[in-house]
Order: structure tokens, then C-alpha cells, then sequence
């Protein structure tokens, strides 16, 4: 398993630096310090050499960088080649504004000598002596927390409380708190190390595809979860993170997938913020663009290729004469290869590489075109033009074509404000509300678009978040199919963990349920063999270990809030001696019980089975014995 990365920052003697790298070499901490930074020529950076660790030694010359904000800008840029997980402040002593804040996207940490709410700044060891000796405190401490703008006022991840003795001189309580930093520093890190190899463990579990702007995992049953992050791609490169994108592109393509679901069946299950439960399809390597005015900036774009004197493109011909942003006579369909690159195709190139057949080649331009006039519509009443869009296409389970990915999102389209009537063609330049901001900043500042690496200023980025968010409010506005109560519900779930929206999706959307009841987690070996049989026939389950001797009110109240839902539902109880929780869960509940006693060997069935088969009158509870058959059964019975 990879270790998690951390780039140390820091300014004088390097003494909390000195820990982390003790702790690494007696495995105490299972990481490694990628590089240590410092902003002057110090002992921690001597330390850092004498352990063969990568340093960085960039000092502010206020010459150079006249402004604080340049300076964080260009520290940035350098932090960018590295991979790291994490960035601990260990006595680095220079405030970060956003301008580095904002372009490192990973954890940030600082020492902060004095408990949360009290002393901020660089003193704060001798202001709490200070109150010390006025008889105002008797304690101070040290925290860990975030970085953000606000010193010293980011999330407290740990804190200590430090006592101030009467016979201490100033130095005794220096020393002190100098020493309790260190401890809690080192019990910080473990704490990220725990999470970031339990991320890795469950990325095992839910193998994970990155791809330019969205996690996708594969999490079994014939589901993809899907996670829309912040990143920005322009120009086939991630650029930059934009705040709140994810949800904003989220709550688009919702909207849009359940508003055309008429025209084609498409991926969507359910969704909650930046989170999205889809279908798992067979993607077609394709990305059909449909385009309805001359225009554009990447080397895709017909806009791009009719300036440089083509007319013939994606199979159709252009006549002379056209001006860029012209609305074309028709909408058409302009299909490009989807992987690293994207490269133009003709329909008579899809046939060739058997890509698809030329009916489903049909099929998909056809109700591509559909969808793209169906936005058109849409847009206009949000004061808007749809100028052009992207769509992708899967097969479903049974071969039949569906639409799969994102919907008519300022990262896949392309809007537009509509201008006066009185608007001419000529020198025409729209005001434009998608990802545009940043396309058009870079090919101002950059030689080549696809191989500069370069920082998108804040206010740019500023630009398009405002826009994202003005265009989900235009469209919730709508009030067709979802309306602003929608939008809300999904803004207050943003920061809900993914594995809590997961399980909220199968137990209140998914329509085939098992529940499995244990009375004791000794049985926990004979429901994981259930469940993995389970899994086999893409059935999910979920587990609740309660007795029902011990705990009754609570299996009840789990039986209560799962017989709200209409759903195909099977419950399943693991119980061997005195078993009397199939016989609960039979009478208090609408859906089938399946008991699935664990015996330790047939001496243990024979004198406890007749518990499990002698249910009353009316409590109707089925026995099955070997776990392959439980799953093997309610396969059966879902499929009536």
C-alpha cells in the first residue's frame, strides 16, 4: 500500500521536524516526508539534508515578490510538482493568503501554541504567561488545526491542555509546551495515516476511476457511484478547483436526466450533492457533440478548424463566408474519440472502427438532436442559448443504447446570454456563463494551451463559480420536475460522507432488499457466506446484530421503519439456540422471513432446529440451511 505524503514546512530550529523523522525510522509513523520547505536558510533545513529529504529553501524577496500574494502564487506552483497528501505547518512562520490556499487542494495543518478560541499570533506563549501571572488563567495548551484564511481560526483537529505551575519561570512553561507539541503533532498524523489507508483499503474494495473531473466507483450490484469534484479541465488538462462545482454539476445533470427521460432511458438512479448512483453500462467510446453555431477555441471546435481554412468536417461541408458565433442553419451532430485526446470523426469513421453498427449510429445522432432541442427550449426560458453540448452513450444490461454521464452542464455545454434583437454578427462577443472564463484567459496567457502549466487567477475562478451557481438557480427556477425545495435538500447534503449516501440509497431507492437480522456477532461468519452469495446475483443486503430476548423493542423498530417502504424486500435471521427472532420478525412484518440458523456441526441442528421450525399459526417463517440456497431462493423470488 502507498504511504501518505507530506511536504513539512518550516522556519527555525526544525525541532517538531526532527520528531516526524524519528517517528518515520522507528515505524511509529507509516509515512514519508516528500520535501521540507522552508521560507529562510535555517537549522530545520540542515536537519532536512543530514536525512537525504528533498528540500525547498525560498525566501521572500520583497523585491522579486512584491506582494505577498505573488509570492504564495509561485510557492504554489512549486508544490504542484509533488504529490502530497498532506501539509504540516511545523513552525513555519508566514501567514498563506489564498493565492496558496486555493491552488493546493490536499490538507493543511499548523501547530498552533494556545487552545482554540483563546490566543492567535506569534506570541501567544508568552501572552498566556502573561495572564498567568495576572492570575487570569492557570493552563494553556496547544491545537492542531486546518489552515485557512482567518489565522490561527481553521477546524481544531486536536488539543491539549498545558497547566502553568507557581514555581515556573517563563522558559520551564516554554519548554513545556514545546514538548506536549510534539506528542500531539505525531498522534495528528497517525490519525491522517489511519484515514488515508482506510481510503485506500475501501478504493480496493470500490475500485476507483479518475477520470478529468469525476471519481467513479464500482461498488457491486450493477451500481456506479459517482462523485463530481471541483476540478476544472480546459484544453484536455485538469487546471484549477472551483468551489462548489461538483454539487452545482450535480444538481444540472439531475435535473436535466430526469427532464429527458422521455426521449431516451438513461443512467440515473439517485443522487444526493456531489454524489450520483448510476446504472453500470458499457460505455461507447464516443463523445457526440451537438453544435448549433460557429464558434469555439479547441482544436475540435468547428469555429477553430473553418479559421484555418477547412470546410469539410465530421462529414460535412461548410460553405465560405461564415462568421464566427453565427448561428448555423440547423443543429448538427459532431461526434470525437474519448480517451486522453479528443479527436474529430466522421459517421463513415465510426463504421470503420466498429465503433457502432450505422443503425445505432443513427439512433444515437437522432435522439442526440432530440435532447440537444429539448435544451434549446429550456435555455431560452432561462433567458439563455444552448449553443452547443456533449452527450455520451452506453449499453445497458439488455444491449439497448441509454444516456450515460453528464447532462447539458457548464462543463458539457456551452451557454450563452441572449442578446437584444438588435445585436449584429459582426465583432459579436457573447457574454458567455460556462467554463469559458477560463478557456479564453488561457489562450491569452499561455503559448500553448495544452502543455502550459499555469495558475488561474482567483478572480477568474470567482467568475465561473458565481456562474455554475447562477445557472442551477435559473434552472431549479423553472419549476418543472424539480423545483427550489430539491435544490436546497441537495445544497444542506454536500458534506454528507459517501458511504452514508450509499447506504441511504439502498435502503430507502433500491428496490431489491435483503435485511439480515443476527442475534449475536458470533454468527458474523455465517451472514458474511449469505451475503456474499447475495452479492453473486447483484442483491444487496444489510446487516443489524440484535437479540431478540435481549433487544426486542429493537428489532422491532427496525422492522417498523423498513415496512414504510414498497419495495421487494426479503428479511433474513441468523439465530440458532431458542430462536425466537424469525418468529418476531415474521409476525411483525409485511415481507417474507427467511431463518438460516449457524450450527457448528449436525449434533448442534438436531437439538436446536426445532426451535427455528416450530413457529404458531400465522407467523409464517421459511428454513433454509446453507447460505448458497438463502441467496439462491430469494434470487428466485425477486425474479417472479
Amino acid at each position: 500500500m502507498n504511504k501518505l505524503k507530506l511536504a513539512v514546512f518550516v522556519s527555525g530550529e526544525g525541532t517538531n521536524l526532527q520528531a516526524i523523522i524519528d517517528c518515520i525510522r522507528l515505524g511509529i509513523l507509516q509515512c514519508e516526508i516528500s520535501v521540507v520547505v522552508s521560507n529562510k536558510n535555517c537549522n530545520a533545513i540542515t536537519r532536512a539534508n543530514n536525512n537525504n529529504i528533498k528540500t525547498i529553501c525560498f525566501p521572500w524577496n520583497r523585491n522579486e515578490y512584491n506582494k505577498r500574494e505573488l509570492y504564495d502564487t509561485v510557492l504554489a506552483s512549486r508544490m504542484c510538482k509533488y504529490d502530497i497528501d498532506l501539509f504540516v505547518l511545523a513552525g513555519w512562520m508566514h501567514i498563506f493568503t489564498n493565492s496558496f490556499l486555493e491552488n493546493v487542494f490536499n490538507n493543511i495543518i499548523n501547530i498552533h501554541p494556545a487552545l482554540s478560541n483563546t490566543f492567535v499570533g506569534d506570541d501567544c506563549i508568552v501572552d498566556a504567561f502573561s495572564a498567568f501571572n495576572k492570575n487570569q488563567i492557570n493552563h494553556s495548551g496547544i491545537m492542531i488545526h486546518r489552515v485557512i484564511k482567518d489565522v490561527d481560526r481553521g477546524e481544531m483537529l486536536n488539543e491539549i491542555k498545558v497547566p502553568i505551575y507557581n514555581v515556573d519561570t517563563f522558559k520551564d512553561f516554554e519548554n513545556r509546551m514545546k514538548r506536549h507539541e510534539k506528542g500531539l503533532l505525531i498522534k495528528t498524523i497517525q490519525e491522517f495515516i489511519i484515514e488515508y489507508n482506510d481510503n485506500k483499503v475501501k478504493e480496493t474494495i470500490y475500485p476507483i476511476y479518475n477520470g478529468k473531473v469525476r471519481k467513479v466507483s464500482d461498488v457491486g450490484y450493477g451500481i456506479l457511484l459517482l462523485e463530481t469534484t471541483n476540478r476544472l479541465s480546459a484544453f484536455d488538462k485538469n487546471r484549477c478547483e472551483i468551489n462548489n462545482k461538483g454539487i452545482a454539476l450535480n444538481l444540472m445533470s439531475k435535473w436535466w436526466l430526469l427532464n429527458t427521460q422521455d426521449i431516451i432511458p438513461n443512467h440515473y438512479l439517485w443522487s444526493r450533492g456531489k454524489y450520483m448512483i448510476v446504472k453500470k453500462t458499457r460505455p461507447i467510446r464516443l463523445e457526440v457533440v451537438v453544435r448549433g453555431y460557429l464558434t469555439g477555441s479547441s482544436k475540435t471546435s468547428i469555429w477553430k478548424m473553418y479559421s484555418q481554412g477547412k470546410r469539410e468536417m465530421y462529414g460535412i461541408t461548410f460553405s465560405d463566408g461564415l462568421k464566427q458565433h453565427q448561428k448555423l442553419e440547423k443543429p448538427i451532430v459532431t461526434p470525437t474519440t474519448k480517451g486522453d485526446t479528443d479527436d474529430p470523426l466522421t459517421p463513415d469513421d465510426i463504421m470503420e472502427r466498429k465503433i457502432l453498427t450505422r443503425s445505432e449510429w443513427n439512433y444515437i445522432s437522432e435522439k442526440a438532436l432530440a435532447i440537444y432541442n429539448r435544451g434549446v427550449q429550456y435555455a431560452e426560458k432561462m433567458g439563455l442559448i444552448l449553443v452547443d453540448t456533449k452527450y455520451e452513450f452506453g449499453y445497458d444490461t439488455d444491449g439497448s443504447i441509454i444516456l450515460i454521464d453528464e447532462v447539458h452542464t457548464c462543463d458539457s455545454s456551452r451557454y450563452w446570454v441572449i442578446p437584444d434583437e438588435n445585436f449584429s454578427i459582426d465583432n459579436y462577443r457573447p457574454i458567455k456563463l460556462d467554463k469559458d472564463a477560463v478557456r479564453d484567459w488561457l489562450l491569452e496567457n499561455c503559448e500553448n494551451v495544452y502543455t502550459d502549466d499555469i495558475l488561474i487567477p482567483r478572480e477568474i475562478k470567482q467568475r465561473v463559480e458565481d456562474t455554475y451557481l447562477d445557472i442551477v438557480q435559473r434552472l431549479y427556477s423553472l419549476n418543472i420536475g424539480l423545483g427550489v425545495n430539491d435544490l436546497a435538500r441537495d445544497l444542506r447534503t454536500v458534506n454528507e460522507n459517501v458511504f452514508t449516501m450509499m447506504l441511504k440509497y439502498f435502503n430507502y431507492y433500491h428496490n431489491r432488499v435483503v435485511y439480515i437480522v443476527a442475534g449475536s456477532t458470533k454468527d458474523k461468519k455465517h451472514v458474511e457466506k449469505i451475503q456474499k452469495f447475495l452479492e453473486d446475483y447483484s442483491i444487496y443486503s444489510t446487516v443489524i446484530y440484535s437479540s431478540a430476548h435481549k433487544n426486542t423493542q429493537n428489532v422491532i423498530d427496525h422492522i417498523k421503519l423498513n415496512d414504510r417502504h414498497d419495495r421487494k424486500m426479503v428479511w433474513v435471521t441468523v439465530a440458532g439456540r431458542s430462536n425466537a427472532l424469525s418468529g418476531v420478525v415474521a409476525s411483525n412484518s409485511k415481507y417474507p422471513v427467511i431463518a438460516s440458523p449457524p450450527f457448528s456441526d449436525k449434533q448442534d441442528m438436531m437439538v436446536n432446529i426445532n426451535s427455528t421450525l416450530q413457529c404458531p399459526s400465522n407467523v409464517p417463517v421459511m428454513t433454509i440451511l446453507e447460505p448458497c440456497n438463502v441467496a439462491l431462493a430469494i434470487n428466485k423470488i425477486f425474479s417472479i
